[in-house]
């Protein structure tokens, strides 16, 4: 995948994404790695080999979405004839880029060894994060699903990276908590905001939501609660918010699969090829 996606960005001009190739070659290299601490081989556990797979997705969240989100924002809102500056500070947008790219690191080099440490790292980086985000005003987006849905995925980062450092001081690890905030909730909200964005568009769909997807967005991002506050429970309604979560999962990308599975069956709805 990583040669292949290479080759299309370069035969297009497309030098801005090529970092993609190489994120892409780094997961398959920490799924070897995986699979070789699993069987006793690698010098790293499996679950620190996991925390920094994740670390590196967050990475890849930070920089794409730190180009979409701004920007359809902005679309959005000059169409409806606001006129709004949407767009964090540059420095600031390095800052958590870089930092997220040190977390990747120090899930692999520092966490185990320095938990404190790296616990107050992460929460400085939520605070980044959460800055970051509020520059691009998610509260005048309430009334687009596709919109909200974007800035409700990344706030999860933040979120997700108060509860690690939170876990990191009070348990000495990746605590669960943290685990699910930044994968259900940060990674699972924003695929699933971004495909119905571009299959709605690869579909020549117009660029709204009906009832359908916009339960679906409502509903993982339920599910993603649950599944946190879970967490936190330990008597016996802790198993069924498990259930719960676990169903509202599959109900939003079953939602997801009733809607697109029809259109992307059939020629596109603006009669254009494709």
């Amino acid at each position: 995948m990583s040669i292949y996606t290479a080759r299309i960005l370069i035969r297009t001009g497309n030098k801005r994404n090529l970092m993609l190739p190489g994120i892409f070659m780094i997961l398959a290299i920490f799924n070897l790695c995986f699979y070789l601490a699993e069987a006793g081989i690698a010098p790293h556990s499996s679950r620190v080999i996991l925390e920094a797979a994740i670390s590196l997705l967050l990475l890849l969240i930070t920089i794409i979405g730190g180009r979409i989100v701004p920007a359809f924002t902005r679309n959005a809102l000059t169409a409806k004839g606001l006129k709004v500056d949407i767009g964090a500070p540059g420095k600031l947008s390095i800052l958590c880029i870089v930092g997220t790219a040190i977390m990747m690191a120090g899930d692999l080099l520092i966490a185990d060894n320095w938990p404190e440490p790296f616990a107050y790292f992460c929460a400085i980086l939520a605070g980044l994060h959460l800055a970051r985000l509020y520059f691009w005003k998610g509260w005048m987006t309430f009334s687009d699903p596709l919109l909200w849905a974007m800035h409700a995925a990344y706030l999860w980062i933040p979120v997700g990276l108060v509860l690690k450092a939170y876990g990191f001081v009070t348990y000495g690890y990746f605590w669960e908590g943290a685990l699910h905030a930044l994968t259900a909730g940060a990674i699972g909200t924003m695929i699933l905001v971004v495909t119905i964005r571009a299959g709605l568009g690869h579909t020549g769909s117009t660029l709204r939501t009906n009832p359908y997807l916009t339960a679906a967005l409502w509903i993982i991002t339920f599910s993603a609660i649950f599944r946190v506050l879970q967490s936190f429970i330990e008597n016996g309604f802790s198993e069924q918010l498990l259930y719960l979560s676990s169903a509202f999962w599959v109900l939003a990308f079953g939602l997801y699969l009733a809607n697109f599975l029809p259109l992307m069956t059939r020629p596109r709805l603006d009669g254009k090829p494709g």
